[in-house]
């Protein structure tokens, strides 16, 4: 993670002066132990602007495997992403996703499953309830906020919601039904951000 907490040091009062950044929720990012992030997702910046935002952790992005080519491969391999199939995320990548919960990391995941061309939220999938409930660790809601367009000099804000424990989205049986109400509270969650705009 070397590349990580390099990159990241840098690209703070950049990014922050560039884009007029605001942070809000702070206080709501656990200090350690496995941590499902969820959040809204734009654009390619929205991963640098969580980053930012959590300051000394790490966060590890699932990424599409189409994305791992050439030298952007090398830099976001580098600095934790790992990739994964969206139609059919394999065994290898479901383990590794567990794994960095159970080592106590941050697993970054946009529910959306691809980027929202209006800003507005996108149905959620269900993988990120399911792999929280699995390894029984909190999920913290996440939104990042900006106008019609991400330009230089405009306002972004990033708000980190409060931790939510599976069992407090009714995941007890992990039933299909169970789930999927889940979801939708998170997403929910995540709308509340939103809607608080910059």
């Amino acid at each position: 993670m070397s590349a990580y907490m390099w990159a990241v040091p840098v690209a703070r009062p950049l990014f922050r002066f560039l884009f007029r950044m605001k942070f809000y929720g702070f206080e709501n990012i656990p200090k350690e132990g496995g941590l499902l992030l969820c959040c809204n997702h734009r654009t390619y910046f929205d991963p640098v602007a969580l980053a930012i935002g959590c300051n000394k952790r790490v966060i590890h992005y699932m990424a599409k495997e189409e994305l791992f080519h050439g030298l952007f491969g090398k830099l976001i391999k580098a600095i934790g992403a790992f990739p994964v199939n969206r139609q059919h995320a394999g065994a290898d990548t479901m383990n590794t996703a567990y794994q960095l919960l159970k080592d106590g990391e941050i697993l970054g995941m946009f529910p959306e499953g691809t980027r929202s061309k209006d800003g507005k939220l996108l149905k959620f999938k269900a993988g990120a309830v399911m792999i929280a409930a699995k390894e029984n660790v909190p999920i913290l809601p996440a939104a990042v906020c900006f106008g019609e367009k991400l330009r230089p000099f405009c306002k972004v804000s990033v708000r980190f919601g409060k931790p939510i424990m599976p069992a407090d989205l009714g995941m007890v049986n992990g039933t299909g039904t169970e789930m999927r109400a889940a979801t939708r509270q998170l997403m929910e969650k995540v709308d509340e951000l939103l809607e608080m705009g910059v």
